[in-house]
């Protein structure tokens, strides 16, 4: 009795859950995470700008620490061509985040790669927002992943934290999000000044010992240098933005980021800059050590400027 009960709530709630993404479209508050929403409306914006460019593209692929951290306004006017900015939110994972790249790719295409170091040593395994934005906002990207990982995205989503969401959006009549901040139109996020920043940073350093680089990460990494080879893209490998604080600079952290670049470097990215090109002082830091605010911002850009103009025709030159 005890086994058919068992499987009778396990097939109603399979039930359910199937019914529930036959109904997503007519549901679009509904969601467990509400970064869903507000990451969707990055992408779109970010992706027609990309669209719209004519003749050479240059654009950037990244966590949300190039989204706040990399002011590509600044690098088109070094370079003296628009430069977009596709970065998002690290919370998405190396995969899902290369894959947009992907989608994108065509001949001649130049990507600035500036991921977040903790994406490099993380297991690829969907997590709760990954599987609630592609949910709702990207269900082709499902059949293209492993089965085990499939049955993450249709088995891991949870039903009753949505409806809880759902009324929360109905009373508020509010999408959760950073409503404080501005997208420019070369997809730079504006908003993440001076005055607003958190005053203690020290909270920001790194936490345990440095992980080795996942093998997971390699595999993925190569399939995009690859198809990137295979279609004349360009990757040109910067250091992220990275809060200086003595945690990050011992011998086992710098180890792991010149790992990192040696990986880079092996799967035929062209590799340039080092410690010194991503380092944001604790001042021009915004909300965590990947983040920097404004004047982080600016100083942290100008290095990079001069790494992208000695690898691109810029303007002046």
């Amino acid at each position: 009795m005890q086994n058919r009960r068992f499987l009778l709530v396990l097939f109603v709630s399979a039930l359910a859950t199937l019914v529930l993404i036959v109904l997503l479209p007519l549901a679009p508050g509904m969601k467990t995470d509400p970064s869903a929403p507000w990451i969707d409306g990055l992408y779109k914006q970010k992706i027609a700008a990309l669209r719209a460019v004519k003749g050479e593209r240059i654009y950037v692929v990244s966590g949300s620490s190039s989204l706040f951290s990399l002011d590509t306004k600044l690098l088109a006017s070094a370079a003296g061509k628009p430069v977009i900015n596709l970065a998002t939110h690290a919370g998405l994972e190396l995969p899902y985040i290369l894959d947009r790249a992907e989608r994108e790719m065509q001949p001649g295409d130049t990507i600035i790669f500036t991921p977040e170091y903790p994406l490099m040593v993380l297991p690829v395994q969907p997590n709760q927002l990954i599987i609630d934005y592609v949910t709702f906002f990207d269900r082709a990207y499902i059949p293209t992943r492993p089965l085990g990982e499939q049955a993450h995205f249709y088995l891991g989503y949870g039903f009753v934290d949505s409806i809880v969401e759902t009324l929360k959006t109905i009373r508020t009549g509010k999408q959760v999000g950073r409503d404080d901040l501005t997208i420019d139109a070369l997809g730079n996020a504006r908003g993440n000044t001076v005055a607003l920043s958190v005053k203690d940073k020290s909270e920001f350093g790194p936490h345990g010992s440095p992980s080795p680089i996942s093998p997971d990460e390699v595999a993925v990494l190569r399939k995009f240098a690859g198809l990137a080879r295979a279609r004349h893209v360009t990757i040109l490998a910067f250091p992220p933005a990275l809060i200086r604080l003595r945690g990050y600079e011992t011998q086992g952290q710098r180890a792991l980021r010149q790992h990192i670049r040696a990986t880079f470097r092996d799967l035929g990215m062209t590799v340039r800059g080092g410690d010194e090109d991503g380092w944001v002082e604790p001042d021009g830091i915004y909300d965590s050590g990947a983040h920097a605010n404004d004047v982080g911002r600016a100083a942290y850009t100008a290095r990079i400027a001069v790494l992208l103009c000695r690898e691109i025709r810029c303007a002046g030159r």
